[in-house]
Order: structure tokens, then sequence, then C-alpha cells
């Protein structure tokens, strides 16, 4: 099943993700994927709540979003920008959810060395990345994948 705004295929309820409740009952979904989205959204905190709401219980809340430093990040419809730390600041999210991974970079996959050292650089140490380095190498997006808490 997929929510979006407007009818694509794959989409079975057409929905503006800022109106809540969404029209999903509760408890009904194992995943929840916001796939390059969750930028468009007015209200974050209202949206994860939401997906909080149709999760079953150890349900996955994948995030994935553009770096702020991204090219990705600028489109007239974005509404937020997300840095590495991004979801540390919103209300509850760590009683509500716990945080299985996090991953940053380039969505395609790299043989590149020097980006595989970049990007296990950036994992252990984000805060030194997003203050100095990232505006020298900015990656393109941010993953999280997250499980619903009782």
């Amino acid at each position: 099943t997929g929510m979006d705004i407007a009818k694509f295929p794959g989409v079975d309820v057409v929905h503006d993700a800022n109106k809540t409740p969404w029209p999903i009952e509760d408890n009904s979904f194992d995943i929840v994927l916001f796939n390059q989205s969750l930028e468009h959204i007015e209200d974050v905190s209202s949206a994860l709540e939401e997906a909080r709401r149709v999760l079953k219980v150890r349900g996955r809340l994948v995030i994935q979003v553009p770096y702020f430093r991204s090219v990705d990040a600028f489109a007239a419809t974005h509404t937020h920008f997300f840095s590495t730390r991004a979801l540390d600041t919103i209300p509850d999210l760590s009683l509500n959810f716990k945080v299985l991974g996090f991953w940053c970079g380039w969505p395609h996959k790299s043989k590149n060395l020097l980006r595989q050292f970049f990007k296990n650089f950036i994992h252990r140490f984000p805060d030194f990345y997003d203050k100095y380095l990232s505006i020298l190498i900015p990656v393109e997006c941010l993953t999280w994948e997250l499980e619903k808490r009782n």
C-alpha cells in the first residue's frame, strides 16, 4: 500500500500527509517508508506520530531525506532541511522509537575507496562532519531505520 498526494503507480491512498489523521487504520503496517518525502511535510513531528500510529508494535520506520548541504535539498516544495542529528530534535521520538541504524552518503553503491572512507568517517564522527567537512564533501542523503516501541 502506498500513500501520496497524487495518484501514481503503486499509490493506493491519495492523501495529503500534512492532514491528520491519515485515512489508515491503527497498527496496520509492518513498515512505513518516508522515501524523499518527509522534507515536504510541514509538521514533521505530526507525521512521525501518524507513522507510529499506523505501525504495528516492532514495525519499522525508514526515513530517507536529502542532506541539508546537498543540491537536492533546495527544492521549492521542501519545508525542512536535515542534518545528521535532525531526529535528535524531535520531541518524544526516543520514547516511541528505537533507532536501529543510521546511514549517510550517496544512494548508489560505489567501489570508490575514498568515498567508502568518508562514509565510515561520517558514521563515526557525525558532528565533526556536519560542522567542518560537509561543506567540502557533502553527502546526498541521510537514512534512518527505527523500530516502534510498545
